[in-house]
């Protein structure tokens, strides 16, 4: 017989493969990010049985929002996926941004979501061009990720 978690395991793996991404609300929201019309943009999967399992828009943060208003809208405890402009300056002073990706599974995620999302990815991904991508577990990993990036002119 298989135990509770192996059922989890394959009831949320079957609902998984038809994980898609809803375009339609998805590809304005990554170009507000893109051509900085926003800060930042938040994505769940969205796990309704009433509906399509897809990858929907969560937050946007304003143009100006700050990291910390990042930090209010993504949780210790639920997956998300992250797009992220930051700003700044080269060496020899020019103004540039680097856009981040961040796929924002924290340790205190549940079991079924982890496979959710790590099923979402790759849709998730085919429809992103010119992010970085990074996969930091702590608030912490992306403060430090955001404030210490190097990029050579």
């Amino acid at each position: 017989t298989q135990s509770t978690w192996e059922l989890s395991f394959e009831k949320v793996f079957e609902k998984s493969k038809m994980a898609t991404v809803h375009r339609e609300s998805v590809l304005p929201v990554i170009s507000q990010v893109k051509f900085r019309k926003a800060k930042y943009a938040t994505f769940k999967v969205r796990n309704d049985p009433s509906q399509p399992l897809e990858v929907i828009p969560d937050k946007v943060g304003e143009k100006n929002a700050s990291k910390s208003a990042l930090f209010k809208d993504i949780s210790e405890s639920q997956a998300r996926f992250i797009l992220y402009d930051k700003e700044y300056k080269t060496a020899d002073g020019r103004n540039t941004s680097l856009l981040y990706f961040f796929y924002w599974i924290p340790h205190n995620v549940n079991q079924n979501d982890r496979i959710l999302y790590s099923s979402a990815l790759t849709n998730f991904q085919h429809v992103l061009e010119g992010f970085k991508f990074e996969t930091p577990q702590e608030i912490e990993e992306i403060e430090d990720l955001l404030e210490n990036e190097v990029v050579k002119s």
